[in-house]
Parts: structure tokens; sequence; C-alpha cells
């Protein structure tokens, strides 16, 4: 009987999907982090101050939840490379993130961080089975 391809693309999906959320996360991060310590108040785009919006509107959040974000962007990572070599721990700490990104969306609403987490819970399990 001839074994069947494994789904790997879904897993060099998956892994594509946290390295893109982990570069735009940490990188935006730091980039606002960076301001806020030069200016001493938070950039704004469109007129919006950038710490506002979810649970947590206290201006000032920012200097309190950017490192946390920072901190899930670099897991993030860890786990776009974990998973781009095939290892299940990288699939392991892909579906550990999938409901901590979820609310990381909640709490900062953002709407990307909601649609792509679980779309990437359901590329690790369609692909499992190629992890080693």
């Amino acid at each position: 009987m001839v074994e069947e391809e494994s789904p790997r693309p879904a897993i060099r999906a998956a892994s594509l999907l946290y390295l893109l959320t982990g570069l735009a996360g940490g990188l935006s991060n730091l980039a606002v982090l960076a301001y806020w310590q030069r200016y001493e108040r938070i950039p704004q785009m469109l007129g919006i101050p950038l710490d506002y919006g979810g649970l947590l509107e206290a201006p000032g959040s920012i200097g309190r939840l950017a490192p946390v974000f920072i901190a899930s962007a670099s897991l993030d990572l860890l786990a776009a490379r974990w998973l781009w070599q095939g290892r299940r721990r990288g699939g392991s700490l892909g579906m550990i993130l999938v409901p901590a990104n979820i609310v990381v969306g909640i709490v900062l609403a953002l709407p990307f961080w909601l649609l792509i987490a679980p779309i990437r819970g359901v590329l690790i399990s369609i692909g499992w089975k190629s992890l080693r």
C-alpha cells in the first residue's frame, strides 16, 4: 500500500503565518516603544493613539503591554522556525499560542490576530502527522 504524501504544505503555511505575526507584532511594538521613550507620548495613526482600543484603553498602557506583545511575537518567531524545520515542538508551541493569540486579539482589539490564530491552529492540525 502506498503511503499518502504528508500535508507538509500546511505546516509550511502555518510557519509563514507565525513568521508574519512575529515580525509584524515584534517590530511594530519595538518602533512604538522607541517613539514612546523618545517623545514621552504614544504615536498616532489617523489621529488615534496606538494604545487605545480593546479592553485596555488606559492612556500609557503601552509601557506595560508592548513588552508582553513583543515576548508573544518572539514566541511566534520561535514557533515559525521550528515549524519550518518540521519539529513537533514547533507544532506544540504553535498550538499553545493559538488561544494566547486569541486573547491578545480580544484584549488589544486586533481583528487580524483573531482571524489568523485559528487558521494557524487548523493548519498545524492538518499537518501534525508530518512533524517529527
